[in-house]
């Protein structure tokens, strides 16, 4: 990073230090420059404690830029004993804060995310602010509709390796955009580029970290009601159905759970449906209700729900890693079901 951007970063925190820490007096600031130096040494009192808090600025506080500072920290801290290590960055995410505590290393960031613990000192401060600072680089939203097919391809084949080419053909989406995720993912630990190579490192937590994420109301539902007296039966009027209509479909929720790995009883049916819900509710023989319906039609945020979809005592069924995405926050014993797919199906 240059010098210019940490010096800004620098004047952006003294701007607001006696905000961010109102408990902390600084007696003493150094600055230096160079590989060899911290980029920052404050002398603070707090209480009858006086600590040198040595820093390291980053611009990002993903975990690629966080591993590189604690790294030179960590390098540093031999020459120099009875210091505390601290990251400094516009903002520092919160998987970035995790990993930081890890390591046993403080952090502080702009926005007001703060953690800092030696002798008898505990200070831990969490920020709901959004990110406002001009050097503060704009990321992908890799949860954005189209984005997140990057993920769903990649989870749905954690041990394949990938280029720019095959992963963008295999998620439908353009190079360009595919580069922008793999480049946060890459910032985020989740995936390593190697020679042109492309490989998934942490499967189970990036579906973590998409489940934290993800908002299944994104879908747009309509409910209604169907003449069909069990699942079996209305499993045969769908196959049927989807035949005259010739558009895809999948389920998903506890309906699609109980054909991949069923662990809970259900009555309401979810399906997600390409297009024209209109011919789907006809076909269907369905009846719209004000309350008290039991088959939902699913209007899905982007098509990229139907990738993979599995096809089960034929009836398609979303592939399980939307499968997993929609049960885990579904309040209707959505978790016990989702858990139990992962353990049984996914095995990360």
């Amino acid at each position: 990073m240059k010098e210019t951007s940490k010096q800004k970063i620098v004047d952006a925190l003294f701007e607001k230090i006696e905000e961010l820490l109102p408990d902390v007096k600084i007696e003493e600031i150094k600055k230096f420059s160079g590989d060899d130096f911290y980029d920052l040494i404050l002398t603070v009192r707090i209480g009858n404690v006086s600590k040198h808090l040595c820093c390291e600025i980053k611009s990002r506080g993903e975990p690629l830029y966080l591993y590189q500072a604690i790294g030179h920290l960590r390098q540093l801290q031999k020459n120099k004993k009875g210091g505390y290590p601290v990251v400094i960055a516009p903002f520092i995410s919160e998987l970035g804060r995790r990993i930081c505590k890890n390591e046993g290393f403080g952090y502080i960031d702009l926005t007001g995310n703060i953690f800092l613990q030696f002798n008898s000192v505990y200070i831990e401060k969490t920020s709901e602010k959004k990110i406002s600072f001009k050097q503060q680089e704009t990321s992908a939203d890799i949860f954005a509709r189209k984005s997140s097919r990057v993920l769903r391809v990649m989870l749905e084949n954690p041990k394949v390796l990938w280029n720019f080419s095959t992963l963008s053909q295999e998620a439908d989406l353009n190079i360009r955009r595919t580069f922008e995720i793999i480049k946060v993912l890459n910032e985020k630990g989740f995936v390593e580029k190697k020679r042109g190579s492309i490989k998934l490192l942490k499967p189970g937590k990036l579906l973590d970290y998409w489940s934290e994420n993800y908002n299944f109301h994104d879908n747009i539902t309509n409910t209604f009601f169907s003449f069909a007296r069990t699942f079996k039966e209305f499993k045969e009027i769908l196959v049927n159905a989807s035949k005259n209509i010739g558009s895809q479909y999948a389920l998903t929720l506890h309906s699609g759970a109980a054909l991949v790995a069923p662990f809970v009883r259900f009555s309401d049916i979810h399906i997600y449906i390409e297009k024209g819900i209109e011919r789907w509710v006809e076909v269907l023989e369905l009846k719209p209700v004000e309350s008290g319906g039991t088959i939902n039609l699913l209007t899905p945020y982007d098509d990229g729900v139907f990738y993979r979809r599995q096809k089960v005592q034929n009836i398609f069924v979303v592939c399980n890693t939307q499968l997993y995405l929609d049960l885990i926050k579904y309040p209707a014993r959505g978790k016990e079901q989702a858990d139990f797919l992962r353990q049984q199906k996914m095995k990360f």
